[in-house]
């Protein structure tokens, strides 16, 4: 008897259980997020050099790479200077140096959530500002759990902050 309700009641708690370690997992991907963007910005200011984030394109690749897709975000992402300012890591050219690579984030769970993003990239400039028309909202979704939030960069300022809003007041969506 005791063995029977003993399996009833933990019949009934793995399912919050799991939920609670897959919305974990992808409020770990966000903080992540977060802490990389001000790390991109504090680098910009104290390098006083343009600094890209851009979406990863294998997370098993040997030599990262910056994806060309926007809906890659979710796989993780790079930090590198972008000395030329466009977003992409270039080979050096001229007296303009090879932007270096300074690291990056691969998110081996990819295939359970969505973080998304309009831009293939995000730079911010010497001073710490995003790059005219880079400001951004990276919506983070797994509708599984019911889980929708989002990071969103100030236009001007380039600061992250979280929202469970869009940044014009309207609620998240996630497809």
């Amino acid at each position: 008897m005791v063995i029977a309700i003993s399996a009833i009641l933990m019949s009934l708690a793995v399912p919050s259980f799991e939920n609670l370690i897959r919305r974990s997992a992808v409020k770990k991907v966000e903080e992540d997020l977060f802490a990389e963007l001000i790390i991109a910005r504090s680098e910009a200011i104290s390098r006083s050099r343009a600094m890209s984030l851009c979406p990863l394109a294998n997370p098993d690749a040997n030599t990262p790479a910056c994806s060309a897709d926007v809906n890659d975000w979710n796989r993780g992402w790079l930090l590198f200077t972008d000395t030329n300012r466009d977003g992409a890591i270039s080979a050096a050219s001229g007296n303009i140096p090879e932007d270096q690579i300074v690291q990056f984030y691969a998110n081996r769970n990819a295939s359970k959530m969505r973080l998304s993003n309009t831009k293939l990239s995000i730079t911010y400039e010497r001073r710490g500002t995003l790059k005219s028309g880079d400001n951004s909202t990276f919506l983070f979704c797994d509708n599984s759990i019911g889980f929708k939030h989002a990071i969103i960069l100030s236009p001007g300022t380039g600061r992250a902050y979280y929202s469970d809003k869009k940044s014009d007041g309207s609620a998240l969506e996630c497809n």
